[in-house]
C-alpha cells in the first residue's frame, strides 16, 4: 500500500491510500479460511488418525467414509478452501515478491495447475463408486 504525507501544522503523517476492495476482500478471506482450514483439518486428522487409526484406513474405509453425502461434502469444503487459500497466498507472494513482468506468467502457471488440482479432487470426491 502506498503512503501519502500530510502535513498539517508542525507535524507530518503518512496516511495510508486507499487500497483495492479486492485486496481488503482477499485479505479477509485468508484470515476466515484460515480459520476454517484449522477446523476442518483437525476434525479430519481426528477422524482419520485417533478414531479410525492409521492402519485402518484403505480403500474399505473410504468407500464407506464416502458413502454418504455428508462426508464428501466435508472433504470438498476441505479442498476447495484449500485451495483457494492457497492460490490466494502465490498470488500475495508474486505481488510482495516478483517483478512486475514475471507476475503474469508466474500467477497463470500457478493458476493453471491449481486449477488442474481442484478439478481432479473435485472429480474423485463427487464421481467416486464403490468398487466392484
Amino acid at each position: 500500500m502506498v503512503g501519502v504525507a500530510v502535513t498539517t501544522g508542525s507535524h507530518t503523517r503518512i496516511r495510508a491510500s486507499r487500497g483495492t476492495r479486492i485486496e481488503s476482500w482477499a485479505w479477509l478471506y485468508m484470515r476466515l479460511s484460515g480459520v476454517a482450514l484449522l477446523f476442518l483439518v483437525l476434525g479430519h486428522l481426528f477422524v482419520i488418525r485417533i478414531l479410525a487409526g492409521m492402519n485402518q484406513v484403505d480403500l474399505g474405509f473410504v468407500t464407506v467414509r464416502w458413502s454418504g453425502l455428508g462426508w464428501r461434502s466435508y472433504d470438498l469444503a476441505m479442498l476447495l478452501i484449500a485451495m483457494i487459500h492457497g492460490a490466494n497466498g502465490v498470488r500475495g507472494l508474486a505481488y510482495d515478491h516478483l517483478p512486475r513482468r514475471l507476475r503474469p506468467w508466474t500467477l497463470g502457471a500457478a493458476y493453471t495447475i491449481c486449477l488442474a488440482a481442484t478439478g481432479l479432487g473435485a472429480y474423485v470426491i463427487v464421481a467416486f463408486s464403490r468398487p466392484l
